[in-house]
């Protein structure tokens, strides 16, 4: 559902980056039709990256060891963790670990902090299936290495976020232009 935007913000933007409001409206729309329900449903997206980017690293360093050399030199990555909606029966999730990747089920939900524990539970099975967490045990690891993550999500939104957030709409626009200036002619977009 589109958020409506304050006429007052909107004659900001369109006077500070030279848009019309019709732009504005456009661009609030892409924003909250196509783009923030997608973020919604990017649990741990940060948490899954970083694991991808420590798995996909080890992958290529074992790969260098073998062959004496990377002929991209590291620059793709080659390993993915998907996130499905689609558990086997009777389980509310689980992870398929494959060569360079894994696939992660899990139950359709609302509930996101379920989902974000469901999720990091897994992701502690596909550490330890790919060595970077070296264990014998299977649950419970996995349930302290969600703890971790949780804990960890947890701590940068309370702690850490506060430092990151403007306090009013001015604050970012202003901020933009500063950092990111545009030309004073008027964008064409009517």
């Amino acid at each position: 559902m589109v958020e409506p935007i304050d006429p007052k913000t909107v004659s900001n933007l369109c006077n500070t980056f030279k848009v019309s409001k019709k732009t504005c409206e456009h661009f609030n729309e892409i924003y909250y039709n196509d783009i923030q329900p997608r973020l919604q449903k990017k649990y741990l997206a940060h948490l899954i990256s970083s694991i991808e980017e420590m798995i996909d690293e080890k992958i290529k360093r074992e790969r260098i060891n073998e062959t004496a050399e990377d002929t991209l030199g590291g620059k793709t990555r080659d390993f993915f963790i998907v996130l499905r909606q689609d558990p086997p029966p009777g389980k509310v999730a689980d992870v398929l670990c494959f060569k360079n990747g894994a696939i992660i089920n899990h139950i359709p939900s609302d509930n996101f902090k379920e989902l974000r524990i469901f999720i990091a539970h897994e992701l502690g099975h596909v550490l330890r299936f790919y060595k970077i967490i070296t264990n014998d045990d299977n649950e419970n690891h996995a349930n302290l290495f969600a703890y971790f993550a949780i804990n960890g999500k947890n701590k940068f939104y309370t702690e850490k976020v506060q430092d990151l957030l403007y306090p009013t709409e001015e604050q970012i626009i202003s901020n933009i232009q500063e950092l990111c200036p545009i030309k004073e002619e008027r964008q064409h977009d009517d």
